[in-house]
């Protein structure tokens, strides 16, 4: 039997609410990744940490999985697009485990700048097969079932049971 995690990070929690609606759509089980040392800076702070942490490429640490992802087939892969990338915490799960074998189904959530290179990023850090990226703005809003459920459809995902055969 087929079996699906999301895992992602969430800043805001814009990328936590589409992973939950994500969650009530697929039954996936749900993991969120915690930086060891979370970001407290206020916004304007905040994304200069990000900034300096993305041009030095920085692994910002992060708490150990509770999940074993060897018991997942599809791993759905949430963050918020930062500097036009997922963020420094999604880079270092990317780098800490290999998917390879599994499928990966990355969203993203933004607020304004689209996948920007995301899709691109994600596909030279992991070694999963990747599907395509979903980019919603903010938390999706009102249409964001809608939107995950037609990318469901779209990367051949059936609906509470797992990948197509």
């Amino acid at each position: 039997m087929k079996k699906s995690l999301i895992v992602y990070f969430s800043q805001s929690s814009n990328t936590r609410r589409v992973a939950q609606i994500l969650q009530k759509l697929t039954g996936a089980d749900l993991e969120e990744i915690r930086p060891v040392s979370p970001y407290t800076e206020p916004y304007e702070a905040l994304t200069r940490v990000v900034k300096d942490e993305l041009q030095r490429g920085f692994l910002r640490p992060i708490e150990a999985l509770d999940r074993d992802l060897s018991q997942y087939d599809t791993i759905f892969l949430g963050s918020p697009n930062w500097w036009s990338t997922v963020a420094t915490p999604v880079r270092t799960f990317l780098n800490r485990y290999s998917l390879e074998g599994k499928t990966v189904a990355p969203f993203l959530t933004h607020g304004g700048g689209g996948k920007g290179n995301a899709d691109r990023d994600v596909k030279k850090l992991c070694t999963g097969q990747i599907l395509e990226m979903l980019a919603l703005y903010e938390d999706g809003g009102s249409r964001a079932e809608g939107e995950l459920s037609a990318w469901l459809q779209k990367i051949g995902f059936a609906a509470e049971g797992g990948a197509k055969e």
